[in-house]
């Protein structure tokens, strides 16, 4: 016997996950498969968004192919509190193998309700990145009709907003 015939690949786990393309892909929650330590990362991160104790920033440093994004995107999903059967599913998941951590991310993911912004560094100084993002951010939300201030908005307005004398 050949251990080709003994070993199949399980073709749902050979895509890599793009936090910009992927972001409401319920279908990726699907295929998450929690281990104590992303559940550990989970609760950590979702402890510190809801307490926000002044830690603002992590970084996640991992070997290619370890799930970083794939983490990232079930903890946007949880943040931005749309509820879905896959989620619901997910939480499932992780209560069998974590009930504490389970009622902790529920409790979270009850109480917060986050926007996310996925920044793409891939050219412009940072803050026309920010101003990008967050536009495809709204844009992808729904909220079109939203327009963040930017030099040309505030140029506009401080336009019609200098106090000229008037003179009869």
């Amino acid at each position: 016997m050949r251990l080709v015939d003994l070993v199949r690949i399980d073709h749902r786990f050979e895509k890599s996950v793009n936090l910009l393309l992927d972001l409401n892909d319920e279908s990726k929650l699907k295929l998450y498969i929690p281990t104590r330590s992303s559940i550990k990362l989970l609760t950590e991160y979702l402890e510190e968004v809801d307490t926000f104790s002044g830690k603002r920033a992590n970084i996640l440093i991992g070997p290619y192919g370890k799930g970083k994004s794939h983490l990232l995107l079930v903890l946007l999903a949880i943040l931005s509190g749309n509820h879905t059967e896959e989620l619901e599913c997910l939480f499932e998941r992780i209560g069998t193998m974590d009930g504490g951590a389970k009622a902790e991310i529920e409790r979270v993911y009850k109480k917060k309700k986050l926007f996310p912004v996925i920044i793409n560094t891939s050219s412009g100084n940072l803050s026309q990145v920010f101003a990008k993002s967050l536009n495809q951010a709204l844009k992808r939300e729904g909220f079109t009709d939203v327009v963040p201030d930017n030099y040309f908005s505030k140029a506009y307005y401080n336009m019609f907003m200098v106090n000229i004398p008037y003179s009869q």
